[in-house]
Parts: C-alpha cells; structure tokens; sequence
C-alpha cells in the first residue's frame, strides 16, 4: 500500500489549475547564457557570466545549509523512530499488567502494534528523503558546483592567456618582424583563442545546467519529498481511522469501570467515617469492665480505672 502510495506520487491529491494566460507558454529562463554570444566574447556577455560565477559561492552556501539541515532531520526521524519502538514495545509487554481484563489487555496491544505499523512507514520515509532528496543534492553541490568553480578558474587563466598572446601578436605585425616569427606567432594565438573559447563555452553550458538544476531539478526532489510526506501522514490517517472503533470501545469500558471504581470510593469512604464515628462515640461513653475472681469492680473514666469505693488503679 505503501509502496502504491509513493508510485503514484499523490495522484489522490487536488491537481493545481493552471491560469488560462501560462498555458502553452515556453519556459524561458532570462538568467541562461546564450552560447551563441560566446565566441564573439562580447562585454555585455563577459559582465553576464561573471554575475554567475559569484551567484556560485551563494548557491554553494545555500545547499550546504539545506543538507545540514536535511542531515539533521534524517538524525532527528531515527531517534524518534527507536524511541516510538521502545514505547510501543513497552505498551505491549505492560498489557499483562492489566489484571485479567482482556479489554484493556487487547486495547493497549491494537495501540501497540499500530505504533509500531506506523513507524515501518516512518522508516520509509527517512529512506525516500534519503534517497530522492538528500544524495541527489548533495551530488549537485559536491560535483556541479565544484566543476563550475573549477571550469571558472580555468576559464580566467585561459583568458590570460589569449590576451598576452593577442597582445604579443599585434606588436609583432607593428614591427612588421620577419614572417616565419610573425606567423608562429598568430598560430599561438589563434591557439590559444580556440582554447580559451571552447573553455568559455564549457563554463557558459555549465552555468546554465546549474541555472537548470537549481530551479528545475531541485523543485522536483523538493516535491518528491514532500508527496512522501504525504503518503506518510496518509497512511498515518489510514491508520487512526481503522483504529478508531476499537478506540471508541475502549473508551467505553474505560467509562463503565471508572464509574464502578467511584462506587467502590464512595462505598470505602462511607464505612470509613462509620468506623471513626463509633469510635469517637465509644471513647466519650465510660464503660463497666466487670473483673474476675475477688478483683473490685472498676469504672473505665478517660484513661483511669476507678473503684466502686473512690479509689483509682
């Protein structure tokens, strides 16, 4: 049932509507770097991919504040997950403790038993944000970010390459030199031009992928997780419901033997003030304590025995 649930993704959820005006819209993304401007290396295309290669550093920020807190989570669901096992565990040992009453005996183990259902699907969930969430973007943050800052660096001695190389050349063609040198030259910086484009190109892709991912790939598993949170509290709700009755049963009883309890409290506190009434009344009334043999008789008055004849013992 589980395993369904996670299949469809929510599929029992309500679908979104989609405004009339964003239908059949192209997703364009104002942020992506037009790799065809890249082997012109136009200053309005220098300034764009240098505002993406700081946004790099905040990105990298971000993420890595994501996973911490991912990783405290997942730390946070299985301790609680071994606590909720401990407790349902000790509710069903402690339902032999009930007496002989086999409806609370079989109330406290349904309690049990269901805690302990619904925490295999806790299980299974810390497995999906896991899974879906947690490895697939720490994989982004640890090779895509760091390729893109590599591919930058790159890019920046590459590009001080082809500057030294284009600026040697055009001092070679001012000093009209000898012309295998001038051309060995140009074939330097020809060289270096190719290798410092097709760096640019790989950074300029780069940063659109990580554009893509982070707004694409990262809603996607940002979703993913939260249908599994879905279909946990679903099941959860599932679960509580079938529970219910058997619940409501117990109530009852609970009811019927809290009211006999109170009847037995009444009874108890009843007796006992007749108890201490007659005492009070015997300790205040003297009484005769007839003695055997040649004894005299004696009067009981408060704590001393009195003789017929005056005297005290």
């Amino acid at each position: 049932m589980w395993s369904s649930d996670l299949a469809r993704r929510g599929s029992d959820a309500p679908t979104p509507r989609t405004p009339t005006s964003q239908k059949n819209q192209p997703f364009v993304n104002p942020h992506h770097i037009p790799l065809e401007q890249v082997i012109d290396d136009a200053p309005a295309l220098k300034e764009k991919i240098f505002q993406q290669e700081e946004q790099l550093d905040v990105l990298g920020g971000r993420l890595k504040e994501i996973l911490r807190a991912c990783q405290a989570l997942k730390s946070a669901a299985a301790q609680h997950a071994q606590a909720q096992k401990a407790f349902s565990t000790l509710l069903l040992q402690f339902s032999d403790s009930m007496g002989g009453d086999s409806t609370l005996a079989d109330g406290l183990q349904k309690c049990g038993r269901s805690l302990l259902e619904l925490e295999s699907f806790g299980e299974v969930l810390v497995s999906q944000m896991e899974n879906s969430f947690l490895i697939p973007i720490e994989k982004f943050y640890k090779e895509d970010i760091t390729t893109a800052k590599e591919l930058s660096r790159k890019a920046g001695r590459l590009r001080s390459h082809y500057d030294s190389a284009l600026a040697k050349a055009a001092q070679i063609r001012r000093r009209d030199r000898d012309l295998k040198t001038s051309q060995e030259t140009v074939r330097e910086m020809l060289e270096t031009r190719r290798q410092f484009q097709l760096s640019q190109l790989d950074l300029s892709f780069k940063l659109n992928e990580i554009e893509s991912k982070k707004k694409i790939e990262f809603m996607e598993r940002a979703c993913g997780f939260m249908y599994a949170q879905l279909a946990y509290y679903r099941q959860g709700h599932v679960q509580c419901v079938e529970l219910e009755p058997a619940i409501r049963s117990l109530s009852t009883h609970l009811q019927n033997a809290g009211a006999a309890f109170e009847n037995q409290l009444r009874e108890w506190s009843e007796r006992k003030a007749q108890i201490e009434t007659e005492a009070v009344g015997a300790r205040q009334k003297p009484q005769r304590v007839p003695s055997a043999g040649t004894a005299p008789v004696t009067d009981l008055v408060g704590y001393l025995w009195v003789n017929k004849s005056g005297g005290k013992t």
